[in-house]
């Protein structure tokens, strides 16, 4: 069933969307065999980050890299939908990515890069 939105709200809350725990530039391993030094949005995606985003907290201040100043936001996350494809956006892109036609660009920009998304756990 469709959510209904809140008063204020542009986009209905998705509800039990399981996630992992990555970081930029991190290697496959036996739980994640998917690299993550590129990303469906930018092919360098290490590099322009600005370098690995080393997740271990002696490695970090305040959540940010001290090796570096990143060049990207720091704070990002694996959404649960590409709308890219091979070539241009997947056909279902229109009906399932609410902002699809006001954020349309062309086949190669994707409509999803440089959304902002709201993530809560219980009453947080």
């Amino acid at each position: 069933a469709a959510e209904r939105l809140q008063q204020g709200q542009h986009y209905p809350w998705k509800g039990n969307i399981v996630t992992t725990v990555f970081w930029i530039g991190e290697k496959p391993s036996g739980n994640n065999p998917v690299p993550n030094r590129v990303s469906s949005w930018d092919k360098q995606w290490t590099k322009n980050y600005g370098g690995l985003d080393d997740p271990d907290p002696a490695h970090r201040s305040n959540y940010i890299p001290v090796n570096f100043t990143p060049q990207l936001n720091p704070f990002y996350c694996a959404l649960p939908y590409n709308d890219k494809a091979r070539e241009g956006h997947r056909p279902e892109s229109p009906r399932v990515v609410p902002w699809f036609s006001e954020a349309y660009q062309g086949p190669a920009v994707s409509t999803c890069k440089d959304r902002w998304v709201a993530i809560r756990k219980g009453n947080r």
